[in-house]
């Protein structure tokens, strides 16, 4: 990953981005805060991503407490969604649990302003008791959810996020 553009964007930290694969094609571009540390403001990144490979390298960059919003609609991880199928269980919520994300939001409806369009967040645990927990909520969450009879891609995603976090011998 490395950046082919990075304009200033609305706020101190805040930059416009295109991001780039190895190769050197564009395959993200969005919004990147690089965080104020002193003041508690964690990193993010608001991002538009048309090749799911670079989550992962966005993720590492972010490190510890950040979060990566990235966008979705009108593909499966939008319907999987509507179906109320857990983010981490979705398509693009496995690539974030993959990348390290343990804690999930869907931005189905953002409130309003310069917030754009429907996206899944993904936060990355800031310590390993952190992530010990929010893989264990997690872990609970696609139980529950697996129980209900889910559809069989919605259980091969569900089964998928478990064995992400460990737990697939001990689950369904």
């Amino acid at each position: 990953m490395r950046f082919l553009e990075r304009r200033p964007g609305r706020a101190a930290g805040e930059a416009r981005v295109v991001i780039a694969d190895d190769r050197g094609a564009p395959v993200a571009h969005g919004l990147w805060f690089s965080g104020r540390p002193g003041r508690g403001l964690r990193p993010w990144a608001d991002l538009v991503v048309t090749d799911h490979a670079v989550i992962a390298d966005v993720v590492s960059e972010l490190g510890p407490g950040g979060s990566i919003m990235v966008a979705y609609g009108g593909d499966e991880t939008e319907r999987a969604l509507r179906r109320r199928v857990p983010p981490p269980a979705t398509p693009l919520g496995l690539v974030l649990l993959e990348a390290g994300c343990r804690w999930f939001k869907d931005w189905y409806y953002p409130e309003g302003g310069r917030e754009g369009g429907t996206k899944l967040q993904g936060t990355i645990p800031l310590d390993a008791s952190r992530r010990v927990r929010a893989e264990a909520a997690l872990a609970e969450e696609i139980d529950r959810f697996l129980e209900a009879s889910p559809r069989p891609e919605d259980r091969g995603r569900a089964r998928a996020a478990l064995e992400i976090l460990g737990r697939a011998g001990q689950r369904r």
